[in-house]
């Protein structure tokens, strides 16, 4: 009899244990959303790295965001979003940003700090009804479509810095050679 209680008690245990090593996986939406803002995170960041600061005024055109305007302006937006999630804007943060913060260094701290931001928003998002409508630029948009947006507009300025990047002749850091041929 004793044995049988034993392993009842060890197959209960286990039953709630399997649940607990579940939970500890992230897996859904907030999970490919942090998985694909990581991604483009990395490569802005990348990017911004590997710039000279000398080409951090250089523009397209007149008219157009240069390189530093273009790496805070990712930033402004992401803690823009993550405020969308009760994420506090960070303190000293001035709207005038794109044309106030050109030094690299001060760039990519800003960048860095932003998608620590967006980390923050996501864990926030963890536990809010994603579709629960708010007001976003005038129109109702629900939390979910606001980190679709997040990730959208990181990875839409990514496309421009590759196109600065290699329009000033650095090559991104993950396309480089390997050197392994």
């Amino acid at each position: 009899m004793h044995r049988k209680l034993f392993a009842l008690l060890v197959v209960g245990a286990m039953a709630l244990a399997v649940p607990a090593l579940a939970d500890s996986h992230e897996s859904g939406y907030l999970a490919d959303f942090k998985k694909d803002v990581d991604g483009a995170a990395e490569k802005l960041i990348g990017l911004a790295e590997a710039m000279p600061a000398d080409k951090y005024g250089w523009r397209p055109a007149e008219g157009v965001r240069s390189v530093s305007e273009s790496f805070v302006h990712v930033a402004a937006g992401n803690f823009f979003f993550s405020s969308q999630f009760g994420v506090a804007m960070p303190e000293g943060f001035s709207r005038d940003a794109e044309q106030t913060v050109t030094d690299k260094a001060a760039v990519i701290e800003m960048l860095k700090k932003s998608f620590k931001h967006v980390h923050q928003a996501a864990a926030a998002a963890a536990a809010m009804n994603l579709d629960e409508q708010v007001d976003f630029f005038g129109s109702k948009r629900s939390k979910r479509a606001i980190l679709m947006i997040t990730a959208g507009h990181a990875h839409e300025h990514l496309g421009q810095a590759i196109a600065y990047a290699r329009s000033n002749g650095v090559v991104p850091p993950w396309s480089q050679p390997s050197g392994d041929s």
